[in-house]
């Protein structure tokens, strides 16, 4: 890092990344920490020793890589031991339990000259029942526990209640020099009003568009597909037997075409909006790409 000073203006020195403005007119590529070679030995030798086989060392994970890194760790791993209880259901009625469930149902009948018959309807409560009530109730109690253990951690890290107001700016994020009111530091501000105005008037469409687009290419394929099947079978030639395959082609191709062209609009949409947190950046992309 490295201290900048405005001579002229009366405002605080400000804390700006080295490279930044190259980065973001893409001079750099990226931007990224060296390894401490030391710490990260230390870190290996603490996760890979017998004595963490049951669990990580997510405060060394956390000190050494943040928060982000510590999180993703924290849920495999309440994940993973999370999975033994179903597990262990799923053993149990699979291997111990009989094949017809819980519970059978048999009833026996007096029939003519006084013969038993014995008619079975079936068992009362199924394993796939038993197995369904489990999984509703064990999902539901998995995500209230983790809701406990990530506060747990947010609070032992010092990251509970951090809002993004108080995250630094990513560095392709643009904008009027001015003290921050949350922070009192000087760095680029951009109105919301704007990056909403961006996203309901441009983005929105344009996204809207790509979506026709796509329902128009399927619509097109069906059809297509339609008209070259009529056309086989009235002439049943080997030509009408190859254009069986244009539709699919073509549609293939089509939709290449389209998911490049809309992953390249969809990310200079995003950075067209201008958003202050990286992670406000990632979540618009990914909505925009997953669509």
């Amino acid at each position: 890092m490295v201290e900048v000073q405005l001579p002229d203006v009366a405002l605080p020195s400000c804390l700006c990344a080295e490279g930044q403005k190259l980065e973001r007119a893409g001079v750099i590529k990226d931007i990224f920490p060296l390894h401490d070679q030391q710490r990260l030995n230390d870190l290996v030798r603490r996760w890979y020793s017998k004595k963490q086989i049951w669990r990580q060392p997510l405060d060394a994970i956390q000190s050494y890589f943040g928060g982000t890194m510590a999180f993703y760790f924290s849920f495999l791993q309440f994940y993973t031991w999370a999975l033994v209880p179903p597990a262990f259901l799923g053993l149990v009625l699979t291997f111990l339990l009989p094949g017809d469930g819980l519970g059978g149902g048999v009833v026996k009948e007096q029939a003519g000259e006084g013969v038993m018959e014995e008619e079975d309807y079936g068992p009362s409560v199924s394993g796939h029942m038993v197995q369904a009530v489990f999984s509703m109730l064990w999902s539901t109690l998995f995500i209230e526990f983790w809701k406990r253990r990530s506060s747990s951690l947010s609070h032992r890290w010092g990251t509970w209640h951090l809002t993004e107001r108080f995250a630094e700016p990513r560095p392709g994020f643009h904008g009027t020099l001015g003290i921050n009111p949350v922070t009192g530091r000087l760095e680029p501000l951009f109105p919301e009003w704007q990056r909403q105005l961006r996203v309901g008037l441009v983005s929105l469409p344009l996204v809207g568009l790509f979506l026709g687009l796509v329902v128009l290419g399927m619509t097109g394929f069906y059809h297509g597909e339609a008209l070259v099947e009529g056309f086989h079978q009235d002439s049943g030639s080997l030509f009408s037997g190859a254009l069986l395959y244009l539709p699919s082609t073509a549609h293939t191709v089509y939709t290449t075409i389209l998911k490049n062209v809309y992953h390249a609009v969809a990310m200079q949409l995003t950075k067209w909006e201008n958003h202050r947190e990286e992670s406000s950046f990632q979540n618009h992309h990914i909505t925009k790409v997953l669509l």
